[in-house]
């Protein structure tokens, strides 16, 4: 029998009654074992399906809320008059409801019908709190809640596979010339002029005609070679195309996480020639500092914990717990960070090498071009074009898409003059277009030609002196120019290339698909 069982048989042989002094009996060990179980469940299962771990801090906040939410459930029924067992019992179902409801809001169920059902079967359980077998069942419940995460957690789950990605092999030259500050800034979803132009009668030209006063050098026609982040942003920091097409597994893409977390090519050779690599996050777990920083920026708490949890919730989407908002709030601090603490790297008598990943213009669309927070007035989700869209919707989304755009202007022209006048190597650019056509909706194999010329044009502007960053076609080259200028390694323009994924029988493969023919919007 189950360690509490004989305490259950106990109470089956009535409800439990008020004490001498008319106080209802307080909880035991098994009230708290059950309100424990329902509280971490949801919290446990956010942490074992993240692709990337929330981080502890958030977990034991969250889980801790989950808790006190419990107890004081229970701790209010018993002040309203409910017996000690009913009230264990009804709060328990409460909470489990409340803390996992955002998953029957996910198949379409409104959100009003959620909670008259999680109140129902909190009511039915209340009502049917004496019967024996109600007891038992609510004891294994209890025990198969705690454990269940954990027992995901410890299972081998789906074989990662073998990597087939090869990592180049170490840089052996030796910096030639002057050791400038280099600061690469990473735009996450920000497509060249000719698209916002075209698709978004949005335009730049006024902020690239800023740009070029300082110094840089603008691209219109750059493409990625990867419509997907960690595989364009990997191409540039590895100087090479780090997934060939073919089929691919899981352990590519955790291996590409290391790369664009600051495990790659042109950072190690940076830092062998004497740079110091600062590592800016962004507030997407796909952007953690890894081992081999020096000085990790941490992004803003909170991070996508609260929202992964919230998100499984009945708290889904309420203000201030919207999709995405950790993606509007880390870009922002991104954003600030370049305002207020970049300029003491480029002031110091050391060569820094600063990566900063902005996660906007990307949507959630909730910044106005002043970068402040509207998040019931934009659009949540992290694709443009989504599902049951309207044209009048769909418009609106690309208005605040353009608001994002003027967002990250405002930060970055002021970021030019100074890289101008502490005379750095300054990047910025796109990892890919944004997605208004339903891009992520389809397999990029099957994408039109204004499809892949939206996703597949990248912004980009460098600031390099005494390099040659002119016509860059594609980003892989973006690293290969600058490392051929910074030493004596002659790192020639790969040819042009774009990779899309689809679907297979087995996962997915890689497959090569055709650029998008240059433009020039007038």
């Amino acid at each position: 029998m189950p360690e509490g069982s004989e305490q259950l048989a106990e109470r089956a042989d009535g409800p439990s009654s008020p004490e001498p002094n008319g106080s209802v009996r307080s909880y035991d060990v098994w009230d708290f074992f059950l309100l424990l179980a329902v509280g971490l469940f949801g919290p446990l299962m956010v942490w074992v399906n993240s692709a990337e771990n929330p981080s502890p801090v958030g977990f034991v906040i969250l889980g801790s809320a989950a808790v006190a939410f419990a107890v004081a459930a229970r701790w209010t029924m018993l002040r309203l008059g409910l017996d000690s067992s009913g009230a264990t019992f009804a709060s328990a179902v409460l909470i489990f409801g409340v803390t996992n409801g955002g998953i029957l809001l996910d198949r379409g169920f409104d959100r009003s019908l959620v909670v008259v059902l999680v109140l129902a079967a909190a009511a039915i359980v209340y009502a049917l709190r004496e019967s024996g077998v109600l007891r038992a069942a609510v004891l294994w419940v209890g025990i198969f809640v705690l454990a269940y995460p954990w027992l995901v957690w410890l299972s081998p789950g789906d074989d990662p596979g073998e990597r087939m990605t090869e990592d180049p092999a170490p840089l052996e030259a030796k910096m030639t010339g002057q050791q400038r500050d280099i600061v690469l800034v990473v735009l996450d979803g920000y497509g060249n002029s000719n698209v916002l132009r075209e698709i978004y009668g949005f335009d730049n030209s006024p902020f690239e005609a800023d740009l070029r006063s300082s110094g840089f050098e603008v691209s219109s026609q750059t493409i990625p070679n990867y419509g997907r982040t960690r595989l364009s942003v990997a191409s540039v920091l590895q100087l090479q195309h780090p997934i060939q097409p073919g089929p691919y597994v899981r352990a590519d893409f955790d291996h590409l996480l290391n790369v664009i977390g600051g495990e790659n090519l042109l950072a190690q050779w940076l830092v062998g020639n004497g740079y110091t690599h600062t590592y800016v996050e962004s507030g997407w777990f796909g952007t953690r500092c890894r081992s081999t920083v020096d000085v990790c920026v941490e992004g803003p708490w909170p991070n996508e914990s609260l929202y992964d949890v919230t998100n499984r919730s009945l708290l889904q989407d309420l203000p201030g717990l919207e999709t995405g908002r950790s993606f509007s709030r880390g870009a922002n601090r991104a954003l600030e960070w370049l305002d207020d603490s970049l300029d003491p790297l480029l002031d110091n008598d050391r060569p820094d090498f600063v990566y900063v990943h902005v996660l906007a213009p990307h949507p959630p669309l909730f910044l106005d071009a002043n970068c402040v927070l509207h998040p019931q007035d934009g659009f949540k989700g992290f694709t443009i074009a989504q599902p049951g869209m309207s044209d009048t919707q769909l418009d609106e989304a690309r208005d605040w898409y353009v608001s994002q755009v003027q967002c990250v202007n405002s930060h970055l022209a002021a970021l030019a003059e100074d890289a101008d006048a502490k005379d750095a190597i300054m990047i910025m650019m796109g990892d890919h277009g944004p997605d208004s056509l339903g891009q992520l909706f389809a397999a990029g194999a099957d994408w039109d030609e204004d499809q892949r010329f939206e996703r597949m044009s990248a912004m980009l502007a460098a600031r390099a002196p005494g390099c040659d960053m002119t016509a860059i076609e594609t980003l892989v080259n973006v690293g290969r120019r600058l490392i051929s200028c910074l030493s004596d390694i002659d790192f020639p323009d790969l040819p042009t290339q774009t990779f899309e994924s689809r679907p297979t029988a087995d996962g997915e493969e890689l497959v090569e698909i055709e650029p998008p023919s240059p433009r020039v919007v007038p």
